[in-house]
């Protein structure tokens, strides 16, 4: 207890971890849901031209765009999870220096 009161011992590699499983499995919930929300403040002539775009692509052209959708969300993920490798290796780094 006394190493945790005088930040000898530091508690971010669990709460990085937890953070991150937070993160990676809520973010896409929330993006979505902030996409619902603005469309819902959008002008509805834009949305009626988004949807006549939509209705008139062709089903390969839907999938390139869904795929698309789905490649930037890999990416996105990807990059989450290499931030907090690099934040919890910095974690252990202090530690070695530290010589705990």
């Amino acid at each position: 207890m006394q190493d945790f009161l005088t930040f000898k011992t530091f508690v971010s590699p669990t709460v990085l971890i937890v953070m991150y499983i937070f993160g990676a499995l809520i973010m896409p919930l929330i993006a979505w849901l902030m996409a619902i929300k603005v469309r819902k403040y959008l002008p509805s002539d834009i949305v009626s031209i988004k949807n006549n775009l939509f209705s008139k692509m062709s089903s390969r052209d839907k999938s390139i765009l869904i795929g698309i959708s789905l490649l930037m969300l890999i990416c996105m993920e990807i990059c989450w999870r290499m931030l907090f490798e690099f934040l919890i290796a910095y974690m252990q780094i202090r530690d070695v220096l530290v010589g705990i």
